[in-house]
């Protein structure tokens, strides 16, 4: 079977640095070429168009947009609501139609696409099974964790585009029921992702810190890291023993909020290691 990833992330070092989207999809297809029993094409929206490869996998950059100057033109020439739904439609159309070319030349049997900003609108041009994987949706970042700059186009775009799509995925039941009150339509199942249960085993002779909570990833609002600072205050209140401690990107913003009178009084119980680039996950283990 050859399968196609549609995405805006992907880890490697010739792409931008990505979040949890762009390792997800590095790692699933990593493991559906080992054995040479499945193809994997990934397209990857950029800026340039091309084609290289990753340990047997085929990248094939390609542009969102058919025309930056026919894009300043529109956005000149219409008013915003109406350019906001011309110009989303032709980007999508522009997407599906590159794709229908790109399916037919390398036999894809599937594609699998991220729900962010609708992009998958016009793929069932491509007249093979779609799948929508739940990464965080911006009607998501909005109404659940309070992006008051996403604008409300953009949420009653995905809507109306999720109100159409068959097979979504979410990677847990939290995800599917946050989905699924705001894309009432769509049919959710859930699919956990998997780890790699040889990296990630039970170390029987290390000391542990007993009451230490510990966080992993990038720090950001969206991701929840204010609401951990609320809970952990919860918890401090019950025992001072209690510590939090963070482990990745987003020093600004861990300063920045720490200086806040909400937060002084479990400051002392806080501590980072955080990084300006991706941490190095042998370095941690």
């Amino acid at each position: 079977m050859n399968i196609l990833y549609f995405t805006n992330e992907y880890k490697s070092n010739f792409t931008p640095p990505c979040g949890g989207i762009g390792t997800f999809i590095k790692v699933i297809s990593d493991e559906i070429v080992k054995n040479n029993d499945h193809e994997v094409i990934i397209v990857f929206l950029s800026n340039v168009q091309k084609i290289i490869f990753d340990n047997k996998k085929k990248i094939i950059f390609v542009k969102k947009t058919p025309s930056t100057l026919l894009k300043k033109i529109s956005k000149f020439l219409l008013p915003k609501n109406l350019f906001f739904k011309v110009y989303n439609n032709i980007e999508r159309l522009y997407l599906a139609l590159q794709l229908k070319k790109i399916v037919k030349h390398n036999n894809i049997s599937i594609v699998e696409a991220y729900d962010y900003l609708a992009y998958f609108k016009y793929f069932n041009l491509l007249k093979i099974p779609i799948v929508v994987r739940c990464h965080g949706s911006a009607s998501m970042l909005k109404e659940h964790f309070g992006y008051s700059s996403i604008n409300n186009m953009i949420v009653n775009y995905e809507k109306e585009v999720f109100s159409n799509a068959k097979n979504v995925l979410s990677v847990s039941n939290y995800s599917k029921e946050i989905n699924i009150n705001y894309f009432t339509s769509a049919k959710i199942k859930t699919i956990y992702n998997g780890i790699d249960t040889e990296l990630f085993k039970s170390i029987k002779d290390i000391s542990i810190r007993e009451y230490s909570i510990y966080y992993f990833g990038t720090l950001s609002n969206h991701k929840g890291f204010l609401e951990l600072l609320n809970i952990f205050k919860i918890i401090h209140s019950n025992n001072s023993k209690a510590t939090l401690n963070f482990i990745g990107r987003g020093k600004k913003l861990f300063l920045e909020t720490l200086q806040l009178e909400d937060y002084k009084k479990i400051k002392q119980s806080i501590f980072c290691l955080l990084y300006t680039s991706p941490s190095p996950r042998d370095g941690l283990l």
